[in-house]
């Protein structure tokens, strides 16, 4: 429901609890005045009748004086049904009647015979006020409350209409009124939802001094830095696009053709600019160094640093590309880029003789595939991994030396393979890894590689990848071409 009919149903609540008892007290204190007001007229009249004509007359020819005189009074005050005067409970006396209630004359003087026929002739709303008389005489006069409680009832039957007039009014007013109040919340509503859509160039104009008005000078500020903030973020979007297009151009673009070897890498970024890296270098006497690296966290410093990286490695291969001095090389850069740290494998192979020297700084060992026994297994363990580069000088990088024979595949990764997460928060791990190099090792390097990022993603399901994904498969095939296809 709206803002502006609950106030006006607010409204018009109110006013009905604060109008309706008020308006009944008014009628019922109406109606209680009037008929004191009718006992003390009666009363007035009683005193005088009493003191001017019963005080002293005792004749029999002032009975019809008195009653005269009691017609009299009677006929001028519409309020009076009857008055009576007899002495005590029982005794005779005289009653006059009002002949608009009792046509009928009444037969006999006993009072008893008066009260029955009044009870019997009047409404149950019938009231009386005494006056004592001298002589042990009293004088009542009846009235009715009937009429007061008629005049009661109409005047409730106005409160009634009244009151639905009222209310009509006070619902007509109230929703004018929630919607006049409402107007500028009802701008701000409509602002918020052009927002909503895309639309930061609208701006309200502040109409009032409190809250409200306070509330749209803060929109108005919000939309503006919202737009300076979108601003920026597309201008940021577009260099991260085009950092990351320059980044994608320092990748391979094609696979190296060498003559023993079936080579497929990729790298599958997270962020607009990823640090994961990878490098194909060919020598000049034929053999192929390659590098994996994973730059610590995301963006365009970490793609940077890999960018760095791999000038300096392609700067250090040709003077000297063995895996320690490259690795040392490496270093330097990496410890001059303020604080960051990367690992880094790094290999050479040989295509006619299957031989592998490899080193590391704090990355994965990549796993081998010995096809003649069909077991993967990794080249050497985490203790003969020197540190990550940037952490600390280091002097010494070990360096492995491994044999392919025919159809053996090396698979080099970043962690963002082993760290994949499903949805039981389960990690993807090396065991996964190695049972899919196992299963596909059959295959051209191309088809080992899209099938492990193939198990990959169906392992992480709904999940969003979180971390930059590096791999490369070479496959040692001397006796047949590079490419399979």
């Amino acid at each position: 429901m709206a803002l502006r009919y609950k106030i006006s149903i607010l409204a018009t609540v109110t006013l009905l609890i604060a109008l309706i008892p008020l308006s009944l007290m008014h009628i019922y204190a109406l109606a209680r005045v009037e008929e004191e007001d009718i006992q003390v007229r009666l009363r007035t009249v009683g005193t005088l009748m009493a003191t001017g004509v019963f005080a002293g007359e005792r004749e029999p020819q002032s009975a019809t004086h008195q009653y005269f005189f009691l017609r009299s009074a009677l006929e001028n005050d519409k309020a009076i049904l009857f008055i009576a005067v007899y002495s005590g409970g029982r005794g005779k006396g005289m009653a006059v009647l009002a002949r608009e209630r009792f046509p009928k004359r009444l037969d006999g003087e006993d009072w008893e015979l008066v009260r029955q026929h009044v009870e019997r002739h009047t409404d149950p709303m019938v009231k009386h006020v005494a006056v004592n008389l001298p002589e042990d005489r009293q004088l009542l006069m009846g009235y009715s409350i009937s009429a007061i409680e008629q005049r009661r009832r109409q005047r409730q039957l106005q409160a009634v209409i009244w009151g639905v007039g009222l209310m009509l009014l006070a619902v007509i007013g109230s929703m004018f009124f929630a919607q006049w109040l409402t107007r500028p919340i009802r701008k701000l509503e409509d602002g918020m939802s052009r927002v909503a859509k895309g639309d930061l160039k609208v701006r309200l104009r502040r109409q009032s001094r409190d809250e409200i008005g306070a509330l749209t000078h803060d929109f108005n500020r919000m939309v503006a830095d919202l737009q300076d903030n979108v601003l920026e973020r597309q201008r940021m979007g577009r260099e991260l696009d085009i950092a990351r297009s320059i980044q994608q151009k320092l990748l391979p673009q094609s696979e190296p053709e060498i003559e023993g070897l079936d080579i497929s890498g990729i790298c599958l970024t997270y962020a607009e600019v990823g640090g994961d890296y990878y490098d194909y270098l060919p020598l000049e006497d034929g053999r192929l160094a390659i590098a994996v690296g994973d730059v610590s966290g995301h963006g365009v410093s970490s793609g940077l640093l890999a960018a760095a990286v791999q000038g300096c490695l392609r700067n250090q291969v040709s003077s000297d590309p063995a895996p320690a001095t490259a690795l040392a090389a490496v270093d330097r850069v990496v410890r001059s880029s303020g604080g960051q740290l990367m690992t880094l494998c790094y290999a050479i192979l040989e295509p006619r003789s299957g031989s592998v020297t490899i080193a590391s700084a704090g990355h994965w060992s990549p796993c081998h595939y010995v096809a003649r026994t069909r077991a993967v297994m990794e080249l050497f363990a985490s203790t003969d991994i020197a540190p990550a580069l940037g952490a600390f000088p280091t002097k010494v990088y070990p360096e492995h030396r491994i044999l392919l024979k025919p159809d053996d595949v090396l698979a080099f990764y970043s962690d963002g393979i082993l760290e994949t997460v499903n949805q039981d928060a389960e990690m993807y791990g090396e065991e996964r890894l190695r049972d899919a190099l196992k299963r596909h090792a059959e295959g051209a390097a191309q088809q080992i590689r899209d099938a492990i990022l193939d198990e990959v993603s169906q392992f992480r399901g709904e999940i969003s990848q979180d971390d930059d994904i590096a791999l490369v498969v070479v496959k040692y095939a001397p006796l047949s071409k590079s490419k399979r296809h």
